[in-house]
């Protein structure tokens, strides 16, 4: 699976492109699984494999129209579509900001997601009113955020990338995080460590 910038491929050799918008799948021989076509409506700057088979897109894109269906739905920053390309409809965490890209996901063996972004708050699956996130959150596999996680970097995360002990580190342009309430900001220039709760590992 791969995600981009991209609106068409020609693999192979191929006679001519295929359309494909920002997302695509392709077969072990590097041609085009033609059943895969998500459609995305912006970039795709990220991706990730659950073990059910569904994937995460993360990015800048605002819509999806999967398959050929015959309107887009509304997906802000963040989707997760069925292992046939279908969209998931049942998920919707909703990153809300002007700046709001996702440019990092990844999924815990739980099942729960982390994403990093530019965002400040999220409005998961119809929730009457946002609540406020800081570039990075993590969601419960059904979408609804995880109110007990909430490291708060300064800036843009970047780059995440679990341990297998829980632990998560994050990379991006902060300077300082904040988590779960804390009465002050800890310097952290652009790499850090959260434990599995999301306060901050002090000692890294």
């Amino acid at each position: 699976v791969i995600g981009g910038y991209f609106t068409t491929l020609q693999p192979n050799g191929a006679p001519s492109a295929t359309p494909r918008n920002r997302v695509a799948r392709l077969n072990s021989d590097g041609t085009i699984d033609t059943a895969f076509n998500p459609n995305a409506s912006g970039a795709v700057l990220c991706l990730a494999l659950q073990t059910d088979g569904k994937i995460v897109l993360g990015g800048q894109f605002g819509s999806l129209q999967p398959n050929g269906a015959p309107s887009a739905t509304q997906r802000l920053r963040i989707a997760r579509v069925n292992a046939d390309g279908t969209l998931d409809a049942g998920f919707d965490p909703k990153p809300n900001n002007v700046n709001s890209v996702i440019w990092t996901v990844a999924v815990q063996p739980d099942g729960k997601i982390l994403i990093g972004g530019g965002f400040t708050s999220l409005q998961p699956n119809g929730a009457p009113s946002a609540t406020p996130r800081d570039n990075m959150a993590r969601l419960n596999s059904s979408g609804t955020l995880d109110a007990a996680f909430d490291p708060k970097p300064s800036s843009n995360v970047y780059t995440l990338a679990l341990q297998p002990d829980g632990r998560i580190l994050v990379g991006g342009i902060f300077t300082s995080l904040k988590p779960n309430g804390a009465p002050t900001a800890t310097p952290r220039q652009f790499l850090a460590r959260v434990n599995a709760d999301g306060t901050l590992d002090s000692a890294f």
